[in-house]
């Protein structure tokens, strides 16, 4: 499939902002530059594709909020496959990389929500209910609407997709949805905590 998608130009090399694959056309557009050309970040934007290019796709456009967690599963499977004593380094690079970025979302979740809140309650933000550092941290990921859910992607993601693989759950990509859908999140939050 990935190499059909070379061929038909539907995984394209760009030099725009982000890698990215469009759910309109399920094409693939990446980006070989910064971070985006870390074969960590090529893999998760192949599993898009494959996601995207599939039929039927592995994660249905109803249940959009699991697609990364598909991604982050492909991702973490390379991980399992490439961990050595001559990659431990990278690989708890990556490991902790990543991390550090759900942190970051699960902050500006916080703070959307609490702006959230606070005009749910008051009907209005006023001037004086403002943090500029706060409104700052949330708008550098760039997300124009929808902003807890489109965060939220990530850090569900990389709890799932750990549980998914840690208790080898899955027999095949598309049991990925079912199988989240009747995982008790709730659980694997408190196993990892306690």
């Amino acid at each position: 499939m990935i190499l059909e998608g070379f061929k038909n130009k539907r995984i394209i090399f760009q030099n725009k902002e982000n890698s990215f694959t469009d759910t309109q056309n399920n094409k693939a557009y990446i980006k070989l530059q910064g971070n985006d050309g870390d074969v960590f970040i090529l893999v998760h934007e192949l599993a898009h594709y494959i996601d995207r290019n599939s039929n039927p796709h592995i994660v249905p456009d109803e249940y959009w909020f699991l697609s990364e967690t598909f991604a982050f599963y492909v991702e973490k499977k390379l991980e399992n496959w490439l961990i050595s004593d001559k990659y431990n380094k990278l690989i708890y690079t990556i490991i902790n990389n990543r991390k550090y970025f759900e942190k970051r979302m699960l902050i500006a979740i916080k703070y959307e929500l609490y702006y959230e809140d606070l005009f749910n309650k008051n009907g209005n933000i006023f001037d004086s209910d403002i943090d500029l550092k706060k409104i700052e941290y949330i708008k550098r990921f760039n997300v124009s609407s929808n902003i807890v859910n489109n965060l939220l992607e990530y850090p569900l993601a990389y709890i799932l997709s750990n549980y998914l693989i840690n208790n080898s759950l899955l027999q095949n990509d598309n049991e990925l949805v079912k199988t989240c859908l009747n995982t008790n999140l709730y659980e694997i939050l408190n196993d990892l905590f306690n």
